[in-house]
């Protein structure tokens, strides 16, 4: 007999906490199979607690869950940081199931306002019909850290739908001379935007763009990109040029 059918990814996750944060969270945005910055894989959740006000930015690596609970924006942006183990059956291209007692790990530098504290979370994570997707993209050129050497790997590819336009990420790690950089790219209709992030020791983090016609195509999951995308605000002075070129099919598509 043929598997049955994957749904759609799902998330059912169920807090205890303050007033505003306790209960179950609704309308998840899931994004499995998320590269990160030091090679690894995850599972990353958006989600709506009680507080309209609030949002839970959820990341679920191998043995470990970390959640940022944020309100506001600009100056007004608040922040408090929550960490636990608990995470048992780890695939981050199939789900996740939960069952962790939270610490709190503000950063100094973050915020807190008057948010609340979350003390515990329970629930699974099914990654559905999700995929990374497919690419044939590769980056070369020279960028401050040095030569773009290997193909991205490994990478996920999203379709994503929203009032002010369609775009697709494009999210991969690349090898940058001797380091690892993890590249944020979008695609748009004539339009790439990239963000280059190091891990460090420091943190560095360089952005690239190209808008010129013909150098994204959006055609239902997929997009062709071609072009040079240059380095904004130099460090050094002087722009970087990174060529891009390839076709991507999304392997998910997530309406914001």
């Amino acid at each position: 007999m043929a598997p049955a059918p994957k749904g759609p990814a799902t998330a059912n996750l169920t807090f205890v906490g303050d007033t505003g944060l306790a209960g179950a969270s609704s309308h998840p945005v899931l994004s499995c199979n998320f590269p990160t910055v030091d090679g690894t894989e995850v599972v990353r959740l958006l989600a709506q607690p009680a507080d309209p006000a609030a949002l839970f930015n959820i990341t679920v690596s191998s043995g470990k869950i970390m959640i940022v609970v944020a309100s506001g924006s600009g100056t007004a942006y608040t922040a408090r940081w929550f960490e636990g183990t608990g995470v048992t059956g780890f695939d981050p291209s199939k789900g996740v199931q939960i069952n962790a007692q939270l610490t709190e790990t503000t950063p100094s530098t973050s915020n807190p306002g008057t948010i609340g504290a979350i003390t515990s979370v329970t629930g699974s994570i099914d990654c559905g019909d999700q995929t990374a997707g497919t690419s044939t993209v590769t980056y070369s050129g020279d960028s401050l850290e040095g030569p773009i050497n290997a193909p991205p790997t490994p990478f996920r590819v999203e379709c994503d739908t929203s009032a002010q336009g369609n775009f697709v990420s494009f999210v991969s790690i690349v090898s940058v001379g001797l380091l690892k950089a993890l590249f944020f790219t979008t695609f748009q209709p004539d339009s790439i935007n990239a963000f280059e992030t190091f891990a460090g020791p420091p943190i560095a983090q360089h952005q690239y763009v190209v808008k010129a016609t013909g150098a994204s195509t959006l055609t239902g999951s997929e997009a062709h990109v071609v072009g040079d995308i240059v380095e904004q605000s130099p460090p050094s002075g002087v722009a970087h040029t990174l060529h891009i070129e390839g076709d991507v099919t999304c392997g998910a598509t997530v309406a914001r």
